[in-house]
């Protein structure tokens, strides 16, 4: 099965490169743009990205891929390919976006040694362990 642009819905990319269209000029749509991630648990914030991502890569034998990602898809290829290059989608907001992630940031306490979340441990940020929260 594979998704809108053509790629097989589950895979991986060995060493990816992605390549971006340039994102759009003005302020991200809050509704539309925002994107969160488990680095930041709980939050999300608007950022608008390129439309288009071209893809580049190894499969798991060592053949060459290659793909273009637009849309929802083109952003998780960004997104990711921004942590394998050390940052975060925070990293990226515009400077109203980036304070209020700071100031949530500090307000978590995140940042301190000591002050971290793991999958199964401890209470979850997004609230998965409660009862009150309906499962899909």
């Amino acid at each position: 099965m594979a998704n809108d642009d053509g790629v097989p819905s589950l895979g991986h990319v060995i060493n990816p490169y992605v390549r971006a269209s340039k994102p759009a000029a003005g302020e991200p749509d809050r509704d539309h743009e925002s994107e969160g991630c488990l680095s930041v648990p709980g939050y999300s914030f608007p950022l608008r990205r390129g439309e288009r991502a071209e893809v580049t890569g190894y499969d798991w034998d060592g053949n060459e891929i290659a793909f273009s990602a637009t849309g929802w898809f083109a952003r998780c290829m960004q997104h990711e390919y921004d942590h394998l290059n050390g940052f975060l989608y925070v990293d990226r907001l515009g400077d109203r976006w980036k304070k209020k992630a700071r100031k949530a940031v500090k307000a978590e306490g995140w940042g301190v040694p000591g002050h971290t979340w793991l999958p199964g441990e401890g209470p979850d940020p997004f609230g998965h362990d409660d009862p009150d929260v309906d499962e899909e």
